[in-house]
């Protein structure tokens, strides 16, 4: 069983600098700080070092101690990319097989619309609830809105305004 999830927002930035700010592995910890249920990031660090791309593993530290690694299944720049999350680690790891997400730019009047996909794999039925939960607190538009000023504020552009 699985809990998909889409966070639509829109932000006042060009396409390449919107893609390269939210796809930044070194500005991680600040486009997600974390809040709630949902922990931040500290340190994240691309395995065996060199650029993004398909097939690559970004290994990503959050402040409850756990190690995660996002393999990216898709990296289309400046339009596109995604990624499977393994290696969770409890509380996480006690209802969720794996998450996967995809982040979509498209280009329209005044800045660039940003879809976030995401799915969790549940590891049973009986964690739905908690799951949903955790799903909407995550897809809180105030929460995507403070994610996309976050992405403006580490690639600032003559462009960008919030």
């Amino acid at each position: 069983m699985n809990i998909d999830t889409v966070v639509t927002t829109h932000i006042a930035c060009d396409l390449k600098t919107a893609f390269k700010g939210a796809s930044s592995t070194e500005d991680l910890p600040r486009i997600f700080p974390g809040k709630g249920p949902i922990p931040g990031v500290v340190k994240a660090e691309v395995v065996g070092g060199g650029p993004i791309v398909a097939g690559a593993v970004r290994r990503v530290q959050t402040n409850d101690g756990a190690v995660l690694d996002e393999t990216y299944t898709h990296f289309n720049q400046p339009t596109d990319y995604g990624y499977e999350m393994t290696k969770m680690k409890p509380p996480l790891s006690l209802f969720m097989r794996k998450a996967t997400g995809a982040w979509v730019f498209t280009s329209e009047a005044n800045g660039t619309r940003i879809v976030w996909t995401y799915s969790c794999e549940l590891t049973n039925p009986l964690v739905a609830p908690i799951a949903a939960l955790i799903a909407e607190y995550m897809s809180d538009k105030v929460e995507a809105t403070t994610r996309a000023v976050n992405v403006l504020a580490l690639k600032p552009c003559s462009a960008c305004s919030t």
